[in-house]
C-alpha cells in the first residue's frame, strides 16, 4: 500500500472516532436539554393539575349550571368539574375513611365547583385576583373558594431552585463538551497540517484553504448529530417500554425544535473549530508543524 493510500486509511480512521466520540457527547448534551426543557412541563403538569374548589351556598340548578358555564368560558381555565353533595360524601370517605350517616341524619357537605386553571394563572397573585373576581361576580352563590396557596408557593420554590441547581449543571457541562468535541476535531485535522501548509506555500488563499475542510465538517457534524440523535431518541423510547410516565412529556414541537438544536450546534461547533485549527497551522512555520 502506497503512502498516499496510508495517510487516507488514517485520515478516514481519525474521521470515523471523531465522528463517534462527538456523536456520544452531543447524546448527552440532548439529554441535558432535554431533562431542562420537561423540568418547564412537569412544572406546568404540576400546576394545572391543582384544584380550585368553589363552594356553594346555592341549591338551584339553573344557578348552578350558570355559573359552570361562566367559569369554564374564563380565559384561565383548565378543566371545571361539577362536585355535588352525593359524591363530596364520597371523596370524603375515601379520603379519611370516616362516617357520620350513623350520627347525622342529613349531609353537612356543601355542593361545589371545582376547576384547574392554565399553568401560568398558578401563583400567588393571579390565583388571589381570579378568587376576588369571582366572589364580587357571583358572591351570592359562593360561600368560599379555596386552594392550596402555602402548598403552591413553597413547590414554586422549590422548582425554581431545582431548575437554576439544573441550568448551572447543564451550563458547565456543556461547556466541558464543547471543550471535548473542539479538541477531537482539532486532533482530526492535525493528521492534514502538512497539507495545509503545502497548500498555502503554492499560493492558495486561506479561504480556498479552509472550503474542503469546512465541506468535511459540515458533513461530519451532520453525521455525528444524526448519531446523537437516533442514540437519545432510541434510548428514550427503550425506557418509555419500561416507565410509561415518560409518555406524558411526548411534545412533537419541543421534540423538534430540540433536533434542529442539536444539529446546528454540532455544525456551528465543527465549523468554529475547523476555522481556529486550520487558521492555526497556516500562521507556523514549517519546521514548527514536526
Amino acid at each position: 500500500m502506497s503512502n498516499k493510500n496510508v495517510a487516507l486509511e488514517k485520515n478516514r480512521t481519525v474521521n470515523f472516532y471523531a465522528i463517534i466520540g462527538n456523536g456520544l457527547v452531543l447524546t448527552l448534551m440532548t439529554l441535558i436539554c432535554w431533562l431542562f426543557i420537561n423540568l418547564i412541563s412537569v412544572k406546568n403538569n404540576f400546576k394545572e393539575n391543582i384544584n380550585i374548589s368553589i363552594y356553594l351556598n346555592t341549591v338551584d340548578k339553573d344557578s348552578i349550571d350558570m355559573l359552570i358555564h361562566e367559569i369554564k368560558n374564563k380565559k384561565y381555565t383548565q378543566n371545571v368539574d361539577y362536585i355535588s353533595k352525593d359524591e363530596a360524601l364520597k371523596i370524603w370517605k375515601k379520603q379519611y375513611g370516616s362516617n357520620w350517616t350513623s350520627i347525622l341524619d342529613y349531609n353537612p357537605l356543601p355542593e361545589s365547583i371545582d376547576f384547574s386553571a392554565k399553568a401560568k394563572y398558578i401563583n400567588k397573585d393571579s390565583l388571589k385576583s381570579i378568587s376576588n373576581q369571582l366572589q364580587l361576580q357571583y358572591g351570592k352563590l359562593i360561600s368560599s373558594i379555596e386552594y392550596p396557596s402555602d402548598f403552591i408557593e413553597s413547590i414554586q420554590s422549590k422548582i425554581a431552585k431545582l431548575g437554576i441547581i439544573l441550568l448551572i449543571f447543564a451550563a458547565g457541562l456543556i461547556c466541558i463538551m464543547v471543550i471535548i468535541i473542539v479538541n477531537t476535531i482539532s486532533l482530526s485535522i492535525h493528521g492534514n497540517r502538512f497539507l495545509i501548509k503545502t497548500m498555502q506555500l503554492v499560493g492558495a488563499s486561506d479561504q480556498k484553504i479552509l472550503v474542503p475542510f469546512y465541506k468535511t465538517a459540515f458533513k461530519n457534524a451532520l453525521i455525528s448529530s444524526l448519531v446523537a440523535l437516533v442514540c437519545f431518541w432510541g434510548l428514550l423510547i427503550g425506557a418509555t417500554g419500561y416507565f410509561k410516565q415518560l409518555s406524558s412529556f411526548d411534545n412533537r414541537i419541543y421534540d423538534t425544535a430540540l433536533s434542529i438544536f442539536v444539529v446546528l450546534v454540532a455544525v456551528i461547533i465543527s465549523l468554529f473549530s475547523t476555522r481556529r485549527t486550520v487558521l492555526r497551522y497556516l500562521k507556523l512555520e514549517m519546521h514548527h508543524l514536526h
